[in-house]
């Protein structure tokens, strides 16, 4: 197996613009939904998502989904079918006071913020309301009040992941581990060099510049590649080492890492670049530690064209197990269902 050595793989690159580049158009963040069930994880989301109102001016929805199906099946039916409507209608009126008094305690002003209140399952609210309100964000929590939802395959978070038509920020909180501060000063972009990576950069250098911080670029590749490139090398005269092979690629992803860099206008945000040698998703969850990075920024589908909806994707992943927040860009041309 070629391994990769740190000396001489880590380079700082500062960008200007460069002529002769195809320009990616930066997006945009005007308007962010944040879901709000209580927990301290989706205080955290709230804390996040204020920054983000902070530094871009951005519109904040805050949004609380009840579901009484989970209260009708506990034994709510001795009441009678009758009553159902009148207990939506004191559940709504509770939930309303609750998130009042939330938005209080975290001393949100509430003139400053829409409130919101909806009835259903609440990872189909939060999407509706997501397409409804045509937002650009979600910033939510990865656990809810249950606290194992993240360990459970198809939590809510995960399932507004895959189906929201806009970015996701995930937020996690965890008592073990001393929380990873919003705005983010360092940025992890992992990139496959695709057009959804393309958006995910230019997300990135959108909240790099607000908050005066630095971008890490990396690609990341396995060891199935030089597996496949030594194949090859039975066809040709001149037998090529699994070393000359991994070094070309590091070669090669580094140039590849510069041009991609010169795509966009990043004015004076600092980039850097990182080639790593290791199974995606574990390359990049281990790169944000090291580098204590404060959010990983990273497109939800990737070169193939495969869908982020099949189960165990490098995104999901990626949510899953990394300890600071993680941002997911859906494609420009990404088509919405509802769930």
């Amino acid at each position: 197996m070629f391994l990769l050595h740190k000396t001489g793989l880590y380079r700082r690159i500062i960008v200007s613009k460069l002529l002769g580049f195809r320009r990616v158009r930066m997006v945009k963040i005007e308007r962010v939904l944040v879901p709000v069930d209580f927990s301290v994880h989706s205080r955290e989301a709230v804390k996040a998502a204020m920054e983000i109102k902070r530094n871009f001016e951005a519109k904040l929805i805050f949004h609380h989904v009840f579901d009484i199906t989970e209260l009708l099946g506990l034994g709510w039916t001795v009441y009678g079918e009758s009553l159902e409507g009148e207990a939506v209608t004191r559940m709504e009126d509770d939930s309303k006071k609750e998130l009042d008094r939330f938005i209080n305690e975290m001393e949100i002003p509430t003139d400053e913020v829409d409130l919101l209140v909806s009835r259903g399952k609440p990872f189909v609210e939060i999407v509706r309301v997501a397409r409804d309100e045509k937002v650009d964000m979600v910033v939510m929590g990865t656990h809810g009040r249950k606290g194992i939802e993240l360990l459970l395959l198809g939590s809510n978070a995960e399932k507004v992941v895959r189906k929201a038509p806009c970015s996701v920020m995930t937020i996690r909180h965890r008592e073990d581990h001393p929380p990873r501060p919003f705005p983010a000063n360092t940025i992890l972009v992992p990139t496959d060099f695709s057009l959804t990576s393309e958006r995910a950069m230019s997300m990135a250098i959108n909240i790099a510049a607000a908050c005066s911080g630095k971008i890490i670029l990396m690609h990341v590749f396995s060891d199935f590649k030089i597996g496949e490139a030594v194949n090859w090398t039975s066809y040709v005269s001149t037998p090529i080492s699994e070393a000359e092979i991994g070094d070309e690629i590091v070669k090669r992803a580094y140039e590849e890492l510069d041009t991609f860099v010169g795509k966009f206008p990043v004015g004076d945000v600092k980039v850097e670049t990182r080639v790593v040698e290791d199974r995606p998703y574990e390359g990049i969850v281990s790169m944000a530690q090291e580098e204590n990075a404060n959010l990983i920024v990273m497109g939800t589908h990737g070169r193939t064209g495969i869908s982020h909806l099949l189960m165990g994707s490098t995104a999901e992943k990626v949510v899953r197990t990394a300890l600071c927040p993680v941002l997911t860009v859906k494609p420009r041309n990404y088509i919405f269902e509802m769930p």
